[in-house]
């Protein structure tokens, strides 16, 4: 059984919080390992939150309150991990994520990952965790 979740896209949660996959309730005990900046994760561009919800902007302004509310409290309790200008995806940063938080690390052989390789490794190495990826 998934206890937790693991945001490596934050993309793929706001698609899961407007598809009501997940809630405020799962991002409140979170882990965050995401691909944007801190500066961008704070302020997605408006283009793909318009894309992302067409029309729908009461939907929008919910899921961009959780998100940024979840983002803002996994900071305070050392839950989250930005990327750093000019970096990549990287299993040092996720797996620094991991153990602080009392789970396993995952090792590929590689310096850097990609969402889905993300997603399995994690998933294998520590069963209650669901990657949202």
């Amino acid at each position: 059984m998934r206890n937790r979740i693991l945001v490596v896209s934050q993309l793929a949660m706001l698609e899961a919080l407007k598809d009501g996959r997940i809630d405020s309730s799962h991002l409140g005990t979170g882990l965050f390992c995401l691909g944007s900046t801190r500066e961008r994760a704070y302020h997605l561009p408006d283009l793909i939150l318009q894309s992302m919800f067409l029309s729908d902007h009461e939907l929008r302004g919910e899921c961009t309150r959780c998100m940024i509310v979840a983002l803002e409290n996994a900071e305070e309790s050392s839950r989250v991990s930005f990327r750093q200008e000019g970096s990549t995806n990287n299993f040092v940063e996720l797996n620094v994520l991991l153990g602080r938080n009392g789970y396993l690390p995952v090792d590929s052989g590689k310096a850097h990952y990609g969402y889905s390789e993300a997603k399995r490794l994690v998933e294998e190495a520590n069963p209650d965790i669901l990657v949202i990826a």
